[in-house]
Order: C-alpha cells, then structure tokens, then sequence
C-alpha cells in the first residue's frame, strides 16, 4: 500500500517512471526489512516527503535493532535474501541506517527526483 500512495504522488507531481520505479523498488525493501527483521515489533511508521525536487523516506520499527556498521555490502548474486539495504543505498542519493539491539531500526533515504514534461507520466 504504501509504495502504492508514494508512486502515486510523485506521478501526481510528474516524475519520471524510471524514477517512481526506483523508489517502489526501495520502499518496498525499507518496509518488507521491517516485517521481516523488527522481531518484537506489531507495526513500523513510513513518512515520505516531497521537497526542494528530492523525496525523504523514513521508516521507523520499533523491534530488537541490530548492531549496524555502516557497511552494505553487495549480496551474493545466487542470495535469496541480503539485498535490501545494499538496494536502498544503491539506488538512492542518501542512505542512513540506524539501529542498536534493543531500540529499533531506523532507515532513512533521499532521492533526487527526475521530473517529465507530461506529469501524468
């Protein structure tokens, strides 16, 4: 749902496809590593804004955190799994993790946004 409302608003606002596409891609990476890692955690909050022609992404859990070190690392080509954070970090301008065990994740990006002549695009 929530890579739903984002792509919808940056269509909304005439970004690019390539763009809104990027950023389903790491939205839905930011959230499924919530589900899937915030161990004692029922929800996580998404916030999203659009300012100054670049889009902020924070996704906050409050689940077991993790010791971070700054590292993401490009998985293996044959992994299943491991590729979330390296994704974000890829293909956004700014990435910021922070955890610790005991206090949650919380994964922070930024984006340039790349805009069309057609905002319906």
């Amino acid at each position: 749902m929530a890579r739903a409302v984002i792509s919808a608003a940056l269509s909304a606002v005439g970004v690019t496809p390539v763009c809104r596409e990027q950023f389903a891609i790491v939205v839905s990476e930011a959230c499924g590593n919530a589900v899937a890692h915030a161990d004692g955690a029922d929800a996580y909050t998404l916030t999203a804004n659009i300012v100054d022609g670049r889009c902020d992404v924070k996704v906050v859990d409050q689940g077991a955190g993790f010791v971070h070190n700054g590292q993401t690392a490009a998985p293996r080509p044959t992994a299943v799994s491991g590729r979330g954070l390296y994704l974000i970090t890829l293909l956004t301008d700014q990435a910021i993790v922070t955890s610790s065990p005991g206090h949650g994740t919380t994964v922070s990006f930024t984006k340039r946004l790349e805009f069309t002549a057609n905002p319906a695009g």
